[in-house]
């Protein structure tokens, strides 16, 4: 589709230059408190609190970074959920869904990198809520799309759509990585039923609108708008 050329994922992606801000937790007690709960005998309630909390110590450290995690950081507070998360199989959907929300918190502010890194994380954790099930299959998709990686991100991102068909987030994701697979056709298919699940999004329609630019041939058989 781009003859070749190296493609800037982030116009391509519509992804706004716009940054929300993080939603901080700021612990009340220092990082070796919440350790010293965790090596602790402590009721799952509290050693799960301590987690949390001592996850959001590593968060708050990203304010003096515009958010996104310093070097090794974001890998050093997923080993530590890793480490104590794993301890119960009570704790494991809770925690799966802990590395969920940070990666939607480091999308936030753009930090893709650690985003997917958090998202790969989870999947290390069943999750069966299934809000945060299609909101992780659709966005590691989106990770993978912004990475090039458009033939792993199609298995996630068809998860996704088939545990919520009504939704327009995957139609629109699952369209773009067809239409960087080259499969044209059913990339316009997706991007339709986007924009009819979301009512005229404002993205989808752009896609639609520059897929039709791109590829000429395809207003014989899709409709304009």
């Amino acid at each position: 589709m781009t003859g070749g050329r190296k493609v800037d994922m982030v116009k391509e992606l519509y992804i706004s230059s716009t940054r929300s801000l993080l939603e901080l937790k700021f612990p009340p007690k220092p990082k070796h408190d919440y350790l010293k709960t965790l090596d602790t005998s402590a009721d799952e309630i509290e050693r799960f609190n301590a987690l949390d909390m001592l996850v959001q110590c590593y968060r708050c450290n990203t304010i003096r970074n515009s958010g996104w995690f310093l070097s090794g950081e974001c890998d050093q507070a997923i080993k530590t959920i890793l480490k104590y998360g794993c301890d119960s199989e009570d704790m494991r959907e809770g925690i799966g869904v802990m590395l969920v929300k940070e990666g939607v918190q480091s999308e936030k502010v753009h930090d893709f990198d650690s985003a997917f890194k958090f998202y790969e994380a989870s999947l290390k954790f069943g999750i069966y809520n299934p809000e945060f099930r299609y909101l992780r299959l659709k966005n590691i998709a989106f990770c993978l799309c912004l990475k090039g990686r458009f033939d792993s991100a199609e298995e996630f991102i068809r998860g996704a759509v088939a545990l919520e068909p009504e939704r327009y987030g995957g139609w629109k994701n699952l369209g773009i990585v067809l239409e960087h697979q080259g499969k044209f056709q059913e990339a316009a298919d997706c991007y339709r039923k986007a924009i009819d699940c979301s009512r005229g999004e404002q993205r989808c329609v752009r896609h639609y609108k520059r897929l039709l630019a791109r590829q000429p041939t395809l207003r014989n058989t899709c409709p304009p708008l």
